[in-house]
């Protein structure tokens, strides 16, 4: 026999249901979420026995839950930092590098897993007709396991940075200015990028400058233009892919009222900043390889980027509607092209390998 229950926000059951401690047996699974983001919202649940939902095996479960289709972001940085350093014959301290390098990934996955608690709590997730195949949805955890492993996620990352701390100190103020700055954004708070215009300067600080500073102090070498100007680059593409996602949801998560920034500019308004911020990343990716790439590189790049740059940006003032199949075109074409780019990118960096070997016979003789 089916079970519903509906609860309201003033109900003091309310967060038990939503987050699923409610029950040790059961599970509460949102079908219906009306006023959203108010005082007067009202969450309608069917409760079902946590031992009939169906799960995919722990093979297939632990990869949805811990995105690993989106550990790019962690190991991209990575992969430039040690490229860089390695064609330039710089110092490289393998035990501090590697243990940053795990932190980082550690710490991304905490941020990661706290964001979807925080989506399917303040509702984001529940609307989305496009999160529903996500595990919170589906009940393959409940929303206090995600918050907890959010938690250890994130502990985990500040004990294996204590020995990058003792080693180079320069790592230690760094992230002490991380989280100062994360305390002035509200990312702490119950809310995320998605909720508040121009949050998205945290995650490009994070995953940009702020992230490939970390990995090339705990080098124990010292912070150059380049590593900054690399990390600037990769936070902008990040923040682009971001604000992509966010012009794809712009129909749905306008009629709750989400605040970001391309929510905030409106249909219209963001196809023409998407179109500018683009063609600016295009230029600072070609003023970064002029100072410190290839001349071939510099041109070839930058070539090719604009070359499928110009039908896509042609389709995207073309779009009238946030709805409709020519949207989700639209959409399609800008992920390829930021597939491109990152891919292109990747395969200059592996011509650069060479000079790795260089570097390592240096070393070792």
């Amino acid at each position: 026999m089916i079970h519903y229950k509906t609860v309201g926000k003033s109900d003091h059951d309310f967060l038990s249901y939503l987050e699923g401690s409610f029950s040790k047996t059961q599970r509460a699974l949102p079908i219906q979420s009306l006023n959203i983001e108010s005082d007067q919202e009202t969450i309608t649940f069917r409760l079902v026995e946590i031992k009939e939902i169906e799960r995919p095996s722990y093979f297939s479960l632990l990869p949805e839950i811990l995105k690993m289709r989106t550990w790019l972001y962690a190991f991209f940085p990575m992969f430039l930092i040690f490229v860089k350093n390695a064609a330039d014959a710089e110092p490289l301290h393998f035990f501090s590098y590697a243990l940053a390098c795990i932190a980082a990934l550690f710490t991304f996955l905490g941020l990661q897993l706290r964001n979807d608690y925080i989506d399917y709590i303040r509702g984001s997730d529940r609307l989305r007709l496009n999160s529903q195949t996500k595990p919170l949805q589906k009940g393959w955890l409940a929303a206090w396991q995600v918050r907890n492993l959010s938690w250890m996620f994130l502990i985990l990352a500040a004990v294996v940075s204590l020995p990058i701390y003792w080693m180079w100190p320069a790592v230690l103020y760094l992230v002490l200015g991380l989280v100062a700055v994360a305390v002035v954004f509200g990312v702490f708070k119950k809310s995320t990028y998605k909720f508040e215009k121009f949050h998205e300067f945290f995650v490009f600080l994070f995953l940009g400058p702020a992230l490939f500073a970390g990995l090339q102090l705990s080098m124990g070498d010292s912070l150059d233009k380049e590593t900054l100007f690399l990390g600037g680059i990769w936070g902008w593409l990040c923040v682009f892919q971001m604000y992509i996602k966010n012009f794809e949801d712009i129909a749905t998560s306008s009629q709750y009222g989400l605040k970001n920034t391309i929510n905030w500019l409106g249909f219209d308004r963001s196809k023409v900043f998407l179109k500018y911020n683009w063609l600016a990343f295009v230029f600072a990716f070609f003023i970064y390889h002029w100072f410190f790439a290839s001349v071939f590189s510099t041109w070839f790049l930058t070539a090719v980027i604009l070359f499928w740059t110009w039908p896509v940006l042609q389709k995207q003032m073309a779009v009238s509607s946030p709805l409709g199949s020519s949207h989700l075109q639209n959409i399609k074409r800008w992920k390829s092209l930021i597939v491109l780019v990152t891919i292109l990118w990747f395969l200059e960096n592996l011509f650069y390998i060479s000079s790795m070997w260089r570097w390592l016979n240096l070393k070792l003789s």
